[in-house]
């Protein structure tokens, strides 16, 4: 049976990684604005929660661990090489990280819920393309 691997693309503004909304917010108003995040991709996707990998416009990456925002931050080299302990392809980190991902807050292995593009469009197909050998992509938009 292959593994279903969900790809969420989104028009909803990060607030909660915004750092001026960050600075006049206190604390409580930021992870309520990611936890309503997550409220809202679970309206279509009900098994949606942390552990997610976060994809910016930016080349960021940002793997949310949970609800209180511990997250891993990397980046995206040109060639698509995500900067990191381990010199791996996007489609590779993904992959690794849907299978073994280690939770920063339980020190379990907790697999990745999905990957979720904060853009209305998919950022990048090509990696999706290899991803679809492995996987069964659920293409999933949230407004």
């Amino acid at each position: 049976m292959v593994t279903e691997l969900y790809l969420v693309n989104t028009t909803i503004k990060p607030v909660f990684l915004d750092m001026p909304f960050i600075m006049r917010q206190p604390p409580r108003i930021r992870l309520k604005a990611h936890s309503d995040f997550i409220n809202r991709v679970k309206e279509q996707y009900p098994r949606f929660d942390c552990p997610y990998l976060g994809l910016f416009e930016n080349d960021t990456l940002y793997v949310f661990d949970d609800l209180e925002l511990r997250a891993t931050e990397l980046s995206l080299v040109q060639d698509g090489v995500v900067l990191g302990a381990r010199a791996e392809t996007l489609d590779e980190f993904i992959d690794r990280y849907k299978k073994e991902y280690i939770s920063l807050s339980t020190g379990r292995i907790t697999p990745i819920t999905a990957v979720v593009e904060f853009s209305p469009t998919e950022l990048y197909p090509e990696v999706m393309k290899k991803l679809e050998a492995k996987y069964d992509i659920k293409r999933i938009q949230v407004g």
